[in-house]
């Protein structure tokens, strides 16, 4: 059960870095 939250929390995580990822990339393409 517990590994069970832990994996979601990890999926939760790195689809966060993924969406600031996206939104940098973004920006410094707006910039140029």
């Amino acid at each position: 059960m517990v590994s069970k939250v832990l994996n979601y929390f990890k999926y939760l995580s790195l689809g966060f870095i993924f969406k600031i990822m996206k939104a940098i990339t973004a920006k410094k393409r707006n910039m140029e």
